[in-house]
């Protein structure tokens, strides 16, 4: 992602931009620096009382942490996404949500991230949740799935093919004209840093 966000900001004539490859917690940047410190559908898997706590003292006073990703899921899944979450437990069990914690449903997991915010001092944490209809073709899942820290090649090394065709096997089984449909829902936690 680094390389794309490199190409996409010499197309955009974008030159005031540090890339780094690193841990969230082990990340040094400078006291007050930033306007704004984004996650983007990672936070869950990050020490998040740690990086709260570096965030805000990333931030300038006033300025804004923002968390981006998928929020819970209403109601049963659909019968193909069900067949897939088998697969998938098959490959690789049930895997934690975040270091070092156990499974909790996704309403938890958020209640407990807003409350790591407050926790590490950020003040007005605000959460949004939105809805969209997502129609999803076999190759998109099984590229979704590749884009996963779970269920990349690298994560699933000489097993990979033999998770994709399994996938694609169970997937192929169950009638889905026009494709794979689901709502999802997303949204963003925003959190600011005191002024004072």
């Amino acid at each position: 992602m680094i390389e794309a966000g490199r190409r996409e900001a010499a197309r955009l004539g974008i030159t005031n931009v540090r890339w780094s490859v690193g841990l969230a917690e082990t990340f040094d940047a400078p006291s007050a620096a930033f306007d704004l410190v984004t996650v983007g559908e990672a936070f869950h898997r990050l020490d998040r009382p740690r990086v709260a706590r570096l965030a805000l003292g990333w931030l300038k006073p006033g300025a804004a942490l923002v968390t981006l990703g998928l929020g819970s899921v209403d109601g049963e899944a659909p019968h193909w996404r069900q067949l897939m979450a088998g697969v998938i437990r098959n490959f690789i069990g049930e895997p934690a949500r975040r270091l070092g914690a156990s499974n909790t449903t996704p309403a938890e997991e958020h209640a407990d991230q807003e409350n790591d915010l407050r926790m590490a001092g950020f003040i007005d944490v605000v959460s949004r949740l939105f809805q969209i209809e997502h129609r999803w073709t076999l190759d998109t899942l099984l590229g979704n799935a590749r884009s996963m820290s779970t269920l990349s090649r690298r994560a699933l090394g000489v097993r990979h093919a033999a998770f994709e065709a399994s996938l694609t096997q169970t997937l192929a089984g169950w009638d889905a004209p026009g494709g794979y449909s689901e709502n999802i829902n997303w949204g963003y936690t925003i959190a600011r840093r005191p002024r004072a």
